[in-house]
């Protein structure tokens, strides 16, 4: 049964983004078909949810039926059913692969779980059988919704809890990881090179910390994979200018504001770079901040005004969240007629957020530097982290150069940067970091990992220049 309800996942979220297939690469999007068939069920869950609709099989269909007809409609409008030879043997094979991969899943339902990884159940549960009860509410304020609503399908199915989707969005990860950085290396690499090279990065990846959560019930790597789905999305669109890559970008962007409960002060920081570190029109502003911001603020208003007691979201940082979004949305109204602000934005922004991380330091010392001791000796401790953080960091240096001229490497790098600076601040509202590889913080940065390895790859031609300084390389 879960197999099927898997299959099914994947070929609805491939019929909904195959009318992008014209202007995107269907690799991609064959690769991808289950993350976004996922979200779609996630969200359609959300909406049994808010209109206290019983949670069944008939009343899912009901919501993700009209939606799936429009994708249909969409396809035949753009005649892009018409399938060639490749596409219909790189469907069928990602639909073999993935009920292989299932099948093994359940067979051995092998599972790392932790208190975290119960608590999503059990709260999975009760939202299946008693919806939006106050107890549950309060709950997303502590866990997110991400886990907790895509547990509620263990309700439909056999088994006391789902497993399995979170080590099919891990393969996924790799996947597009590897072809990826494979295509930003072929640029200036003979095949074999790049194929070494990104196999040697991808490896790297494989530390105790990232193998532990291929199979945790958690909301980390599905938090990493919507991240890295956003920025790859939005690097392609800078660098094609190609619409629907920002399409899918937004998309991954909102599912990933839904995987942590902090995750959209990330989101809103990379919403504001994309918007500002290259000019675009005021149509294509407001199409990528209204959308974004409209789904997360009726969220978070509706945290603030229904949870009874909240939990790491507290009231306060709920009205920090819900103002940051609401800035947000001002900025994008107003953006046609402060070009100069808009403009400066990133530099401006990355400047404030460094320098509050050093005043922290100075007002809370012992905190704070407590905390950043924590978290470097964690990255650098090898049975952790192998050494993953090593190469990353002798590596990073190559998104240095050049940034000025490739918006496209300045947004994974400014991205990059502000994901450090507010993990940094964040735990100001905390305890500080801890030693081990269970630490919030170690959670965190496996999330941004993914971006900074393609990163490296998409400058591949600063990378061949280190490498063998006497080639000659086309500008």
């Amino acid at each position: 049964m879960t197999i099927v309800f898997y299959l099914t996942l994947h070929i609805i979220g491939l019929l909904c983004v195959w009318p992008l297939s014209r202007k995107l690469p269907r690799w991609f999007l064959v690769s991808t078909g289950f993350v976004w068939g996922l979200l779609l069920w996630m969200f359609s869950s959300l909406v049994t949810l808010f209109f206290n609709l019983s949670y069944s099989w008939l009343n899912m269909g009901l919501i993700i039926l009209p939606l799936l007809a429009i994708a249909i409609y969409y396809n035949v409008k753009n005649r892009t059913f018409s399938l060639s030879t490749n596409d219909i043997t790189l469907i069928l094979g990602s639909i073999l692969a993935l009920a292989f991969l299932s099948y093994l899943l359940g067979k051995t339902s092998y599972v790392y779980a932790t208190t975290d990884s119960f608590n999503y159940i059990y709260h999975g549960k009760i939202l299946a059988k008693s919806g939006l009860a106050p107890w549950a509410v309060t709950q997303f304020t502590k866990l997110g919704s991400f886990s907790s609503i895509i547990q509620m399908t263990s309700y439909l199915l056999p088994g006391e809890y789902l497993s399995g989707y979170q080590t099919i969005l891990v393969v996924i990860l790799i996947l597009v990881l590897f072809i990826g950085m494979l295509e930003q290396l072929k640029k200036d690499f003979s095949p074999i090179m790049s194929v070494i090279a990104t196999a040697s990065m991808a490896l790297v990846l494989g530390s105790v910390t990232f193998q532990h959560h291929i199979f945790y019930i958690h909301n980390n790597l599905p938090a990493g994979l919507m991240l890295f789905l956003a920025l790859y999305s939005f690097w392609h669109y800078y660098k094609n200018s190609v619409g629907e890559w920002n399409l899918l970008g937004i998309i991954a962007l909102i599912g990933f504001s839904f995987t942590r409960i902090e995750g959209p002060l990330y989101a809103i920081l990379i919403l504001l770079f994309l918007i500002s570190i290259k000019p675009q029109s005021y149509k294509k502003t407001l199409g990528q901040v209204l959308p974004y911001t409209a789904a997360t603020l009726f969220w978070h208003i509706y945290l603030l005004t229904n949870a009874l007691q909240n939990e790491q979201l507290s009231q306060t940082n709920l009205l920090l969240i819900i103002t940051a979004l609401a800035g947000l949305t001002i900025l994008a109204l107003i953006s046609k007629w402060i070009p100069i602000i808009i403009n400066i934005l990133p530099e401006v922004l990355l400047s404030i957020m460094f320098f509050s991380v050093l005043l922290s330091i100075i007002i809370e010392t012992e905190h704070m530097i407590t905390s950043i001791t924590h978290l470097w000796q964690n990255l650098t401790n090898t049975f952790i982290w192998s050494w993953t953080w090593f190469i990353a960091l002798a590596f990073l240096p190559v998104l240095l150069k050049d940034n000025q001229e490739h918006p496209e490497k300045r947004l994974l790098l400014y991205s990059l940067a502000g994901y450090i600076l507010i993990v940094l601040l964040l735990v100001l509202a905390r305890i500080p970091f801890r030693l081990g590889q269970t630490d919030s913080a170690n959670r965190l940065m496996l999330q941004i990992l993914p971006v900074i390895f393609y990163g490296i790859a998409t400058s591949s031609r600063t990378l061949k220049l280190w490498f063998f300084p006497d080639t000659d390389i086309p500008s």
